[in-house]
């Protein structure tokens, strides 16, 4: 029995050990937020909903829902919740970092698209930099590509410059390819999702981290300030704990060969 109940544990764990802290998909169920659940198509939702994880840093405002017509939302107006952004949530492990956005605005609209997504990581955004600017960003993951680049420039034509920036420049620097996602309709909601390599951008335990996001218009934009909190991924605690079970299973066998 013993025998069964230790081989169950490491098979259980060995499972475990293939999976990630957050899976790239457009589902937040991961964050511990629900986007399907009665009533989540509603004004506040998201403010009431907030994710699980002990580490996650997030910001909500979740100002609108579908069936409005104009409504205010900061600095400018939303259409039901089409151009409202409604939260960011953030929480690193000891290797990558996750991001989520939620916003009204489907991948589809044209006319005033979804922006970039901006990281600062202290040369811009921090008041006490020396180079302190709040409209510049030192990195961006490009949406329409997938990829994680140094940025020199930041497209800054909007309607709401206060929402400023919206897409990365011209000058930029090729870093990495990112996994990245644009959900479909949830409830009205549309997540987009994404991680990166902490090493890509000088990261370790305990830096600040900014991030950024608006759409063309600058309707709505959301902004957090984040930290990088190094807790082990899911995986390598995981192949500790086979380690430990392994090494057990061997002093067990070689206990009964002495004896």
């Amino acid at each position: 029995m013993k025998k069964i109940f230790l081989a169950a544990i490491l098979v259980f764990l060995c499972q475990v050990y293939k999976a990630q802290a957050y899976v790239v998909d457009g589902n937040l169920s991961d964050w511990g937020v629900s986007l399907t659940a009665p009533g989540a198509d509603k004004r506040h939702y998201l403010d009431t909903h907030t994710p699980t994880g002990p580490t996650v840093d997030y910001v909500t405002k979740d100002n609108a829902q579908a069936g409005d017509g104009f409504v205010y939302v900061g600095p400018g107006y939303s259409i039901g919740n089409t151009y409202d952004a409604e939260a960011m949530y953030f929480d690193t492990t000891t290797t990558n970092a996750y991001l989520a956005i939620v916003t009204g605005l489907p991948q589809t609209e044209i006319t005033y698209p979804a922006g970039d997504i901006f990281i600062d990581t202290g040369k811009y955004q921090d008041p006490h930099s020396a180079f302190y600017d709040p409209k510049k960003y030192e990195y961006g993951i490009d949406i329409s590509t997938s990829k994680l680049y140094k940025v020199d420039s930041w497209d800054d034509t909007v309607i709401f410059h206060s929402s400023d920036p919206w897409r990365i420049g011209p000058s930029r620097t090729y870093l990495a390819g990112v996994p990245f996602v644009y959900s479909g309709n949830q409830n009205s909601h549309y997540v987009l999702e994404s991680e990166f390599p902490l090493n890509a951008l000088n990261l370790k335990n305990g830096d600040a981290v900014y991030l950024h996001w608006t759409m063309k218009c600058g309707n709505d934009a959301l902004n957090l300030k984040g930290s990088v909190d190094a807790v082990p991924e899911p995986a390598s605690v995981a192949l500790l704990a086979c380690g430990l079970l392994f090494t057990m299973g061997l002093k067990r066998l070689r206990m009964k060969k002495i004896a």
